[in-house]
């Protein structure tokens, strides 16, 4: 498996595509070269032949506390249990890892015939171990980092407030991989550590939690009202304007560019200004004209506008069995990104006295 990444001649590599027999495998293997981390296919390999040996295995206390299942992970959730997802840029990700991963299982198999000894549930379960429990390792001379399995590191859990500190280092012909706990640890008590500055969909998607202390980033959809008869020429504006678009808004507190939360504003004010100030032909005038003026009206929209984006989030993730390990998990992504709607309210509809730019300054 590994050498599939090596590096080819140009005859090399005509051979071994001769010797898959079809061009169709022949573009599969490139673009699971690109695509794929080769250290993470290949010891994914190497866990799942390790599990499937048993008792034979050379790794048997590491692989007896090395759990096989992730019920939690949604890269390995059933159609039925990804539904609770829908509606979430995290569904399309999820989605399209699943089929990523199952053509790189059936490239290998054509190429490595010995796989197929492996399942494909087998080999998934072991990319999900792969990714959530490997570590940097330093290797090699001169020292690179590379990706590999750390028995008995893996085991620490997650924790904004850690009391562990991990680290590779190489000294001389010594190879070593140190956990450092500064403040000390009681007997008995869990050692956590941090995997590391990550958004809350990365912890979803790949760990299969969520952490309420990660930074989240949800769309907040801005809609021109379909009734409204003015609703082309409000359009027109804010195409114009460069305000016409989905906005995004990150973690609870919450916040966005300040040029970005501008046109957001705008927008806002557009929508629920009065049809004769819209007829201004200049835009710099027409920009200046709505400030101030519809301030407290596109704030209200605002709220209005998050208010519909939170009660949307909480019912789209309806789930048959919510305290199944995918229920409980996505009952809680969507309240975290339903946090951030909860946030924006509060911001729009806080009293305050003031110009636009001092709410911009806000931000």
């Amino acid at each position: 498996i590994a050498a599939l990444w090596q590096a080819e001649s140009g005859s090399q590599r005509s051979s071994l595509h001769a010797a898959a027999g079809q061009k169709f495998w022949s573009g599969q293997l490139d673009e699971m070269r690109q695509m794929a981390s080769q250290a993470q296919v290949v010891l994914a390999a190497f866990l799942a032949d390790h599990w499937r040996r048993g008792a034979a295995s050379s790794y048997t206390p590491w692989l007896e506390v090395v759990p096989k299942d992730y019920p939690s992970c949604p890269t390995l959730w059933m159609k039925d249990q990804l539904r609770c997802l829908a509606a979430t840029e995290e569904f399309d990700v999820v989605v399209d890892k699943q089929k990523r991963w199952l053509e790189e299982y059936q490239t290998l198999l054509h190429f490595v015939p010995g796989l197929r000894d492996i399942s494909y549930a087998d080999f998934a379960r072991a990319r999900v171990a792969v990714e959530s429990r490997t570590h940097g390792v330093v290797f090699g001379e001169p020292p690179v980092e590379q990706t590999a399995f750390v028995p008995f590191a893996d085991l620490m859990n997650h924790n904004a407030t850690f009391s562990a500190l991990w680290k590779s280092e190489r000294t001389g012909a010594q190879q070593g991989f140190r956990v450092t706990v500064q403040g000390g640890a009681k007997l008995g008590s869990p050692l956590l550590c941090s995997y590391g500055r990550k958004e809350l969909n990365e912890f979803v998607r790949t760990y299969g939690f969520a952490d309420e202390a990660a930074p989240r980033e949800v769309p907040l959809q801005l809609e021109l009202p379909r009734d409204d008869p003015y609703r082309a020429l409000r359009q027109g504006l804010l195409l114009e304007l460069g305000a016409y678009r989905t906005f995004t808004v990150r973690s609870v507190a919450p916040a966005m560019d300040p040029q970005v939360f501008g046109k957001l504003l705008t927008f806002a004010q557009v929508v629920v200004a009065e049809p004769e100030d819209l007829e201004e032909e200049d835009m710099e005038k027409l920009s200046e004209a709505l400030r101030g003026k519809y301030l407290g009206a596109a704030l209200e929209f605002l709220a209005r506008a998050a208010g519909v984006a939170r009660t949307a989030e909480k019912t789209a993730g309806a789930v048959a069995d919510p305290d199944a390990p995918h229920g409980r998990l996505c009952r809680t992504f969507r309240a975290l990104r339903g946090e951030v709607f909860v946030g924006v309210v509060a911001f729009a509809r806080e009293p305050r006295e003031g110009s636009e730019e001092g709410v911009v300054g806000e931000v």
